[in-house]
């Protein structure tokens, strides 16, 4: 219970911060942009209660985090930074 409660601070506090996140592998596996993995679950605990949410709630991710959450993606995390890596590489963007 108490690894479940830190991991949920954690989230709230990148959530706070403004950290960006998204889905990845059909929506299996959400990721900061830091690369933390954070579970599904948790990420919409944290969510719950920084926006004081009920479970019944209708709200999306676009909806709560529209600066924030970068979508649901096909593929796996480790595609996305491989290939921003690539273009950071050619384009001198990253």
């Amino acid at each position: 219970m108490e690894i479940m409660t830190l991991n949920i601070e954690l989230i709230i506090d990148k959530l706070s911060r403004g950290v960006s996140f998204g889905l990845y592998d059909n929506g299996n596996a959400c990721y900061f942009a830091d690369g933390t993995r954070v579970n599904y679950h948790d990420l919409w605990a944290a969510i719950r209660i920084l926006n004081k949410l009920g479970n019944g709630h209708k709200k999306t991710l676009f909806e709560l985090y529209p600066d924030n959450f970068l979508g649901t993606f096909p593929y796996k995390y480790s595609n996305y930074r491989l290939t921003k890596r690539i273009l950071g590489m050619i384009f001198g963007v990253v």
